[in-house]
């Protein structure tokens, strides 16, 4: 099924770069006429529906950009055609108009893969301001997701942040998932939670797996699960696992199996794991897909805090995400439980970042009947 939708896709991004192209040689007053003209024109359209064959290359991104820039600009101009097709000096204006334009989509698309590759190297800390009113302390808890080490991105971005972030001292820090991913070797996997485990916290170091830490998606895996929660555990991080961890008195965080993993139901109900746990806590809940989020208000979860998404990171994504209704990035302010889904500290697959931001999250958590913690 995949190879056929790749197949279909590939004939479409061939059909439209020929007409794209075709717009071009038109414009640079190039002969289509000539055999010589049209065998490049065709050479041309085959090799971009060649490299879209690879949809995950920069260079495939490039083009798509370029072919939905040109759509977009192509609609335009036939909706100003339609407005003044009863004066044909302005129809024929328009015609030259878009004729200069034919190289507009080009620009825009390296304008946008530019920022992109900028965008993905600057880390935001992104603040949130949460208050309760249970009886609870205050607390800074830091939100790490989505690092993908060793893969897209700067791996001395991260120390340098982490370094930054430890000499605040949060009371906790939690990895999100997806630390690690498929491309990660058996050194870089040492090398990341070698650096998370030096991060200074007054409560510890948490982390939950995400569909990418044990390299699900390939067969030459670099590490085992055994390795990496061998690594864990001699950098004192202390992984949640379906499972919880009273922090004090007031706070409970629980970690959950990832959703990504085997067949819907594997992983425990919310209710299984909270027992024991007191309501009158405030209960945090790290998932790292934003999903079963009715099952944690259900079950008294004050907080739930997720990653996976990017943040659509490749434009529109994240727009059509946040339009269908799914929980992509940001506060969600329910009526029993809060969601904070972060675009994570890197992308996933492509070495740029179009949409989103790549950042940290700190959550300052206050009670409203109680002082410090």
């Amino acid at each position: 099924m995949f190879y056929v939708v790749l197949g279909l896709v590939t004939i479409l991004v061939g059909f439209c770069a020929y007409r794209y192209l075709q717009q071009i040689f038109t414009c640079l007053h190039l002969d289509l006429q000539k055999s010589k003209v049209r065998a490049f024109h065709w050479l041309l359209t085959l090799v971009s529906a060649g490299i879209c064959t690879n949809p995950m290359h920069v260079l495939a991104l490039a083009i798509l950009y370029t072919l939905l820039f040109a759509g977009i600009l192509h609609l335009l101009f036939w909706i100003l055609r339609s407005i003044w097709r009863r004066w044909k000096e302005r129809d024929e204006k328009i015609v030259n108009l878009q004729r200069k334009c034919c190289l507009l989509p080009v620009a825009m698309a390296i304008l946008l893969i530019g920022f992109g590759a900028v965008n993905m190297d600057r880390i935001h800390e992104t603040v949130y301001e949460i208050t309760s009113e249970k009886r609870i302390g205050t607390y800074e808890i830091a939100l790490v997701t989505d690092t993908h080490y060793g893969t897209v991105q700067d791996t001395k971005l991260l120390e340098k942040e982490m370094a930054a972030l430890s000499a605040r001292r949060p009371d906790v820090l939690i990895l999100g998932g997806d630390i690690v991913e498929e491309g990660t070797s058996r050194a870089q996997m040492e090398d990341v939670f070698r650096i998370f485990g030096n991060v200074d916290t007054k409560y510890g170091v948490y982390y939950v797996y995400g569909n990418h830490d044990l390299q699900n998606y390939t067969e030459k895996k670099a590490y085992s699960r055994q390795d990496l929660e061998q690594v864990l555990a001699e950098n004192e991080i202390i992984l949640l696992a379906d499972s919880f961890m009273k922090i004090d008195d007031t706070l409970v965080l629980v970690g959950r199996d990832d959703a990504g993993y085997g067949l819907p139901g594997e992983r425990n109900s919310m209710e299984a794991i909270l027992q024991g746990v007191s309501h009158e806590q405030y209960i945090i809940v790290a998932d790292h897909q934003p999903v079963d989020v009715g099952e944690c208000a259900s079950a008294g979860v004050d907080l739930m805090l997720s990653g996976h998404t990017h943040a659509g990171q490749i434009w529109p994504l994240g727009l059509l995400l946040q339009a269908s209704g799914s929980y992509n990035y940001g506060l969600y302010d329910g009526e029993t439980c809060k969601v904070i889904v972060s675009s994570g500290f890197t992308g996933w697959g492509y070495p740029v970042r179009t949409e989103g931001k790549c950042e940290y999250v700190l959550i300052r958590l206050k009670g409203e009947k109680v002082g410090k913690n």
